[in-house]
């Protein structure tokens, strides 16, 4: 009786783990040329194995025979060769609109649906109607509508917009009265509809009767009018600049240190062309070129003389540095957008 029993559990362990071996999932994962794969398969693997629990996951080398085959080298697509079947199914999934994150898991439930012997192809469309009877039916739509006096056109929708980010980098400008390079950090918060920046700039000229340095401080805001339909990030703004420009001059011969300075009010409007994108997953830059015209002050450099008397005389009113006129700018943004 024992050695019946015995031999009675033993078939019964060789016929499970028959079955068991026959409905085992066999995987291969295609090497890539350009190195690892584009997505963790370990993660994906795991998912599998999940999935299709209490089905055993078997990894199998090129030489298997019946296995399925997971091509996951291009982090667009998802290229499934089933080799259980003759000829092999070749099935492959867009990944375009998936996270990277995502990825794994997505591509675990195709294998899964796929070993299953589920079909991952789209469903067929139905048959076109004939031409006659499209015709047929618009006309019965057109005789059953009502009648409308006032029929107004259908509202165009309104173009999307960027996504808010906040940025700092420089800009340069040249005020083209008195061409000199004008140097500072620009700070941006770009919202949905509008840009709104701060930026200080300092000047400083040398000349034969001495030196000139200018500065601007302002707030800026922009409003875009204009965006590229392929492009979201291509647009033109209309702006304008509010806030304060002085300059101090300092005469190079004269006897005291001590320099003169002078401030206004500065207003600024311009047109500004923005180009921007994408440089790493959290990461955005943006380029502008901006062409405008502001109101501010020319600096000048004035050679004093003393006469018998002593007094003063300025001779010499040369400007030789300004904030006030046409300019071009251009400004590199940097910010972190998640």
């Amino acid at each position: 009786m024992t050695r019946l029993l015995f031999w009675l559990s033993a078939c019964t362990f060789i016929a499970m783990s028959a079955r068991a071996q026959s409905e085992a999932v066999r995987v291969q994962i295609v090497p890539c040329d350009a190195g690892a794969p584009a997505w963790d398969t370990q993660q994906m693997l795991e998912i599998v194995r999940v999935e299709i629990s209490p089905r055993p996951l078997v990894m199998v080398d090129a030489s298997a025979e019946g296995a399925l085959l997971v091509d996951a080298c291009d982090a667009s697509r998802l290229v499934l060769r089933d080799q259980r079947s003759a000829p092999p199914v070749v099935r492959e999934m867009p990944l375009d609109d998936v996270p990277a994150q995502l990825k794994p898991r997505v591509a675990a439930l195709a294998v899964a649906e796929l070993a299953s012997g589920a079909s991952l192809e789209a469903p067929e469309p139905e048959p076109a109607e004939p031409a006659k009877s499209r015709v047929a039916a618009r006309r019965a739509a057109v005789r059953s509508r009502p009648p409308i006096d006032n029929e107004m056109p259908p509202k165009l929708e309104s173009p999307k917009h960027t996504q808010p980010w906040l940025g700092l980098g420089p800009e340069g400008r040249v005020f083209l009265l008195e061409p000199g390079p004008n140097f500072g950090p620009r700070l941006t918060l770009a919202l949905r509809r509008v840009e709104l920046g701060l930026l200080a700039l300092l000047g400083r000229q040398d000349v034969a009767a001495g030196t000139v340095s200018t500065g601007v401080v302002a707030a800026a805001a922009d409003i875009p009018f204009w965006r590229a339909r392929r492009a979201r990030d291509v647009s033109i703004a209309a702006g304008a600049e509010l806030g304060i420009t002085w300059a101090k001059g300092k005469l190079r011969d004269s006897e005291s240190d001590r320099a003169r300075g002078q401030a206004a009010p500065f207003l600024a409007a311009l047109v500004r062309l923005n180009w921007g994108g994408r440089v790493a997953q959290t990461a955005y830059a943006q380029v502008a070129w901006a062409l405008g015209y502001a109101k501010g002050l020319n600096a000048r450099v004035s050679e004093p003389r003393s006469d018998a008397n002593q007094a003063i005389v300025v001779i010499d009113r040369q400007t030789v540095a300004s904030t006030h006129g046409p300019f071009a700018a251009m400004s590199v943004t940097v910010a972190w957008a998640p």
